[in-house]
């Protein structure tokens, strides 16, 4: 297993396939609220060998520096996985910009933990990358994760109309932009 990047309070790990036991499990715990924001684009996503099919993947694009992925450990509890958080899309030259998605279990929300890691992974791909702006969608309704977006220092940027479909209806997204560096 990869040494993890700490925080103050917090360890995370980029994607490898050994991860998939526990990350089926937060998945597991947390499908019911993530069917709300999430499309789980096959019927057999909730299984070990997707899981460790998608870490596979993301560990490769993540070497070839399309994306980086960190699941979310509190230091005192080191197996257990209580979020993730993505850039994905990453495309240097003439944009310089990735897109931010992230997700929380849902005891722990509220606690500051996500707000602390994306700041990590911020630093970290602005470094890493060079990038100049970083997107993220947010549903309207959804005003933790808003207040989540500005607390870091994202702006609305306007709305996209129809752009995700969640179980079987296509919804809008708030989009939000951070501009980090002048790369």
């Amino acid at each position: 297993m990869m040494i993890p990047y700490e925080t103050k309070r917090l360890l995370l790990r980029t994607s490898e396939a050994s991860l998939a036991p526990d990350v089926l499990d937060f998945y597991l715990q947390n499908q019911k609220e993530f069917s709300a924001v999430e499309p789980f684009d096959t019927a057999d996503f909730f299984t070990l060998p997707i899981q460790r099919r998608n870490l596979s993947l993301e560990e490769r694009l993540q070497s070839e520096g399309r994306m980086v992925r960190f699941w979310i450990y509190k230091k005192e509890d080191p197996d257990h996985t209580i979020g993730t958080f993505s850039f994905m899309n990453i495309r240097l030259g003439s944009f310089c910009s990735a897109t931010l998605g992230y997700k929380m279990d849902r005891d722990a929300r509220h606690h500051g933990y996500c707000r602390e890691a994306i700041s990590f992974g911020i630093d970290y791909v602005s470094n890493r990358y060079s990038l100049h702006r970083i997107d993220a969608t947010v549903k309207p309704t959804n005003q933790a994760s808003i207040n989540l977006l500005e607390s870091i220092g994202f702006k609305e940027e306007g709305l996209l109309k129809q752009n995700v479909k969640l179980n079987g209806v296509w919804t809008n997204h708030l989009l939000y932009g951070l501009i980090i560096s002048e790369c």
